[in-house]
């Protein structure tokens, strides 16, 4: 059966049409058509200005390019803002902040009895949150709030990018403790916490995400071990030396990659491999890096996709739609020295064109750059041609400071025994734009875990413009570690502009929430439509469970870890939604 539409709105409808014979149509057989689609229950609903959740992102604008580096592909003071979820005034409503940028101040967004929020203004400061987390670092049974202090807009090892604890005094009161830190000066990105060491307290990992004005040397990153009295040391140097150097880190996840029952430490970040940090014993770490996937990632999350009791993962990158294509044999580069001997750090990405190694820049960003280039090409045909090798001596580019990206699809990451993975690219529509927020949930209550992404960046240089093609993802999974993506006008899940975090939180009636937040723009906040959902049991933790086995009624058991930070600047609910498919959940010891 086949339906014409007329350009007048008239149509009409054929059935049982020949094959191979030409068939003419005439529209005044047509009849009138009725406009409209049939109206689709989505899985998610916008219900922001239901629960009085009213924000927008503000940022001071702040020119990377024009600081020294013009060759940067991208700004790294417009990553945020961060979010963070639990309940800080313990009346058992979970609450969530989002951060400030720089002088600006953190919000907090207190839920009421009546499933409403009201707000309320942390103390402003002069650094520039990125990563935040809700956690208990005193052991006192409330939350403390870390703040990680980042950005590109100070010189490097500024006093402004010393991250800072604030105490929580009782019913969501912060206060800054000054001592409780040691001295921190690396622009920093995410903050994910685990007692890795199991004695009773929660410790801390922070990622560097960048030197200012000396991309793409790498910043460092460091392991707080708390003395229990929520007083935090730097031990990364007796842990491991490697992590303190690991890259230019955007995200961490504390998991227990073997199932030997110490969490391990998943790193992934610009121009690095998705990166494993294998606990031994609390005692130090070993590092594993999964071969032929160096990219630009942004974010990773966890979860058991195909239900074999073990942990898989998503991770988010720059996606395929862009003029960074690279494979192992054809990587995309950057070359960084200081080529004219002038004191500045001069960062040179290349990509591969018709099997030869180019810039990227154009003449006049190249030669702002590194000014004694401006009389290797006198004319801009003649620059067209030239590639890397012919504007840089050989002997100038083997001692620079050399990284390349093989892989820029976002990708899933399947555990096969702790020690060998799988990595598959995500669906197609996931690849418009880079991926940030990762969110990990059984969306459609079939047993089987799914994704929702958040993405774009507005933060490129100007001639590579905005990677905004992306609305949001919503991928189904199958339980194989296969993924369909669900068209908008299915889903309801729609995030379409600069998005960054991505977090769940439960209301007090169980109602389960997304909120994306987005640089310079609103929070995007979502429930999921079906009412069936919401009256299933929210199951929820103690503060020191780590992870749980979930029985689903086909028998299958899914391994379930409790996260303190996952994602792109992201935490979360460290509650479990009890859907009809599930039968028991128990708490691993």
């Amino acid at each position: 059966m086949s339906r014409i539409v007329w350009p007048r709105g008239k149509s009409q409808v054929l059935t049982n049409i020949p094959v191979n014979k030409v068939i003419i149509l005439d529209e005044k057989n047509a009849q009138k058509y009725q406009w409209g689609n049939p109206v689709v229950r989505t899985m998610f609903e916008e219900v922001g200005d239901q629960l009085n959740i009213h924000y927008k992102h503000n940022e001071r604008n702040f020119t990377d390019f024009m600081e020294g580096q013009l060759t940067l592909p991208h700004k790294h003071s417009q990553q945020g803002p961060g979010i963070t979820v639990g309940d800080v005034n313990g009346d058992s409503f979970e609450d969530f902040i989002i951060g400030g940028s720089a002088r600006q101040s953190a919000t907090l967004f207190l839920q009421q009895k009546d499933k409403s929020f009201r707000t309320e203004t942390l103390p402003v400061k002069d650094s520039e949150d990125t990563g935040l987390l809700l956690f208990d670092a005193d052991g006192d049974s409330d939350l403390d709030l870390y703040c990680v202090s980042g950005s590109s807009e100070f010189k490097a090892h500024s006093e402004k990018y010393q991250d800072r604890l604030y105490i929580n005094t009782g019913n969501g009161v912060f206060e800054l403790d000054s001592t409780a830190l040691p001295e921190i000066r690396s622009s920093g990105s995410c903050v994910v916490s685990n007692d890795f060491d199991k004695d009773g307290d929660l410790d801390l990992f922070v990622g560097g995400r960048v030197v200012s004005m000396r991309y793409p040397e790498t910043p460092e990153s460091f392991i707080l071990v708390n003395n229990g009295t929520g007083k935090f040391q730097n031990e990364t140097a007796q842990l491991s030396p490697e992590l303190s150097k690991a890259g230019m880190i955007s995200s961490a996840l504390w998991t227990d990659v073997n199932n030997d029952g110490w969490f391990d430490l998943a790193v992934v970040g610009e121009w690095m491999p998705i990166t494993f940090f294998m606990n031994n014993n609390g005692t130090s770490f070993t590092r594993h890096e999964l071969e032929n996937t160096s990219g630009w990632w942004n974010s990773i999350n966890g979860g058991d996709f195909d239900n074999d009791g073990d942990i898989d993962y998503v991770a988010g990158n720059l996606g395929l739609n862009s003029i960074y294509q690279a494979s192992q044999e054809q990587p995309v580069c950057v070359y960084a020295k200081d080529f004219d001997d002038n004191g500045s750090m001069d960062p040179i990405l290349c990509r591969y064109i018709q099997g030869a190694e180019y810039p990227v820049h154009p003449r006049e960003t190249l030669t702002g750059q590194v000014p004694r280039l401006r009389g290797a090409t006198q004319r801009y045909a003649e620059y067209g041609q030239k590639g890397i090798k012919d504007l840089i001596p050989s002997a100038s580019l083997k001692n620079a400071l050399t990284l390349k990206a093989s892989l820029m699809a976002s990708v899933y990451i399947e555990n096969v025994d702790g020690k060998t993975f799988k990595v598959r690219q995500l669906p197609v529509e996931s690849q418009f734009a880079p991926l940030y927020g990762i969110a990990v949930q059984d969306i459609n209550d079939d047993g089987n875990l799914d994704i929702l992404g958040v993405g774009n960046s507005y933060a490129s240089e100007t001639l590579t413009g905005y990677y905004d093609a992306s609305i949001g993802s919503c991928l189904q999974g199958d339980g194989a570690g296969n993924f369909s993506f669900i068209p908008v006008q299915n889903s309801g899940f729609l995030v379409d502009g600069d998005a960054k975090a991505l977090s769940t939180l439960f209301l007090e009636d169980g109602t389960q929430l997304k909120i994306s937040t987005q640089n310079k723009d609103s929070l995007k906040v979502f429930s999921q439509s079906q009412k069936s959902y919401r009256e299933q049991e929210v199951f929820k933790v103690k503060a020191t469970a780590n992870s749980a086995t979930i029985t689903l009624l086909d028998g299958k058991k899914r391994k379930h870890e409790f996260y303190y930070g996952n994602g792109y600047l992201s935490s979360s609910s460290r509650s479990i939604f009890k859907g009809k498919t599930i039968k028991a959940i128990s708490i691993d010891k």
